[in-house]
């Protein structure tokens, strides 16, 4: 494991932007026994870091059933989260079945997923970082959680060399480069004039989705509005 993790580091050292951070990533995340994985890292809210992750391999569908039945709400990992608790932990989906928490591990198990491991990350004051990586199986050795805290770590610190986590000094250059790859696809598609309504068919997600990534992308760039042609009616 320890090779494998040693060439998956030197590949994630390597990429010269997010989209190749993701292609190794992702190929880091299988080589190690995990079947996906979520990368957030200056969000404002625990919620977001499902909601708006910056480096994923859930799909498009997978994000948008999680944030339409609200599972931001009900997530014992998000909550653990927004406690800072410091240390990465293994967890499987049977872990809450007698805690408040049972519909969400009725939930997990529903998917196939068996089990995970979160790694939180260090952040600035009132920020969170983490990365989730989810396994078919409950079983999660040492090895394949010391091998996510160096693969997470990595890919943060890959992340700020890029720009990507440079939010809020004022550039409008580093401000877009706080905008995950799903955000500049929305702008793209509002800067062409697109309504919401429009761009969620085009973007095959749902109209509340896209008017919270909107105003996500007018917070991060700092504008009242992401730009003149834009329009939110149905």
């Amino acid at each position: 494991m320890l090779q494998k993790l040693s060439l998956h580091v030197a590949n994630i050292c390597a990429a010269e932007d997010s989209a190749q951070i993701d292609t190794v990533l992702a190929r880091a995340v299988q080589d190690l026994n995990f079947v996906s994985y979520n990368l957030s890292c200056g969000k404002l809210n625990p919620q977001d870091f499902m909601t708006d992750p910056d480096l994923t391999s859930w799909t498009t569908h997978e994000l948008e059933a999680y944030d339409r039945d609200r599972w931001g709400r009900r997530d014992p990992l998000l909550q653990r989260l927004e406690g800072r608790e410091p240390a990465a932990h293994t967890w499987c989906s049977t872990d809450w079945l007698e805690t408040p928490y049972h519909d969400y591990s009725e939930y997990v198990h529903g998917v196939g997923i068996g089990g995970g491991v979160t790694v939180p990350l260090a952040s600035s004051t009132g920020r969170f970082n983490a990365m989730t990586l989810l396994t078919l199986t409950p079983e999660i050795s040492g090895d394949q959680l010391a091998a996510t805290q160096i693969l997470a770590n990595v890919a943060q610190s890959r992340l700020a060399a890029t720009g990507l986590l440079h939010a809020g000094t004022g550039s409008s250059a580093a401000a877009f480069r706080t905008l995950s790859n799903r955000q500049r696809e929305i702008l793209h598609w509002a800067a062409m004039g697109k309504s919401n309504a429009e761009i969620a068919v085009i973007m095959d997600q749902t109209k509340r989705g896209i008017d919270y990534h909107i105003s996500e992308i007018t917070r991060k760039l700092g504008v009242t509005e992401v730009v003149a042609g834009i329009r939110t009616s149905c």
